[in-house]
């Protein structure tokens, strides 16, 4: 299990600036915006948290790479989770208001630094070659239905399509600290004030933890999927233009 990271103090606005700028604080673990300083740190908590992930298994420099992504046009949005009394990073959510932007950005921007890591990865352990090929299917089926599907909402006048919860993780040693609740709430209430009206997410079976805590947020399952690593759920979850109320402690 890979310790925790430490926030680059340096580079890095001072922690009081972080919480007020995030709105999202639980005294001991408080949320900040995901910024370039931090991405080497939120590649090493998603190796902690999926070991056996696909994008677990394309190591620390192509997620490098990936979670950069996040941070290359306005339409995405990624914040971290930081242990207030290390500075380390202990957790991460990202995702986009818009899927199909998002894969053409990194295909554009990213692809050609993250190309070389991963013809090697894929050469070392060919067995990788079949993931990464299901996983490029599942990207253009995203993109695909991205630009087919109507948004899901009461009123399709000037609203935008549903945003996309992609990925979120939170370091096993800070586990079961309310860390996963504290992410979600200020993805949301980002979405929420940029004015996105639905917000989509998919969840593998099995994550039963997961899926309760999304439900208990008020999100709903509204679909049985099938993907690369296994099968799942797609959650929606529909705002009403207010940022969701900070959790009680």
């Amino acid at each position: 299990m890979a310790a925790a990271s430490r926030l680059s103090q340096p580079r890095s606005r001072p922690a009081d600036e972080r919480a007020e700028t995030s709105g999202v604080d639980s005294g001991l673990y408080m949320i900040a915006p995901l910024a370039p300083s931090v991405v080497g740190d939120v590649a090493r908590v998603h190796i902690a948290s999926f070991q056996d992930s696909f994008l677990a298994s394309l190591g620390e420099r192509v997620l490098r790479h990936y979670f950069r992504a996040f941070l290359d046009y306005p339409q995405g949005c990624g914040f971290v989770c930081l242990h207030r009394p290390t500075g380390a990073v202990v957790g991460f959510v990202c995702g986009s208001e818009d899927v199909t932007r998002h894969w053409r950005v990194f295909l554009r921007r990213r692809l050609v630094w993250a190309a070389p890591a991963l013809a090697a990865r894929v050469l070392r352990e060919p067995q990788l070659a079949l993931a990464l090929l299901s996983r490029l299917q599942r990207v253009a089926g995203l993109t695909r239905g991205a630009r087919r599907t109507a948004p899901i909402t009461r009123n399709s006048t000037g609203v935008l399509p549903p945003a996309s919860l992609m990925t979120i993780g939170v370091d096993p040693a800070h586990q079961r600290q309310g860390i996963g609740e504290l992410l979600v709430r200020a993805f949301t209430g980002e979405m929420a004030r940029r004015g996105v009206r639905v917000i989509k997410l998919g969840v593998r079976d099995e994550n039963t933890a997961a899926r309760r805590l999304y439900e208990r947020l008020g999100w709903r399952p509204v679909r049985a999927t099938r993907g690369p690593e296994g099968t799942g759920w797609m959650y929606v979850r529909e705002l009403d233009g207010r940022p969701p109320a900070a959790p009680a402690h």
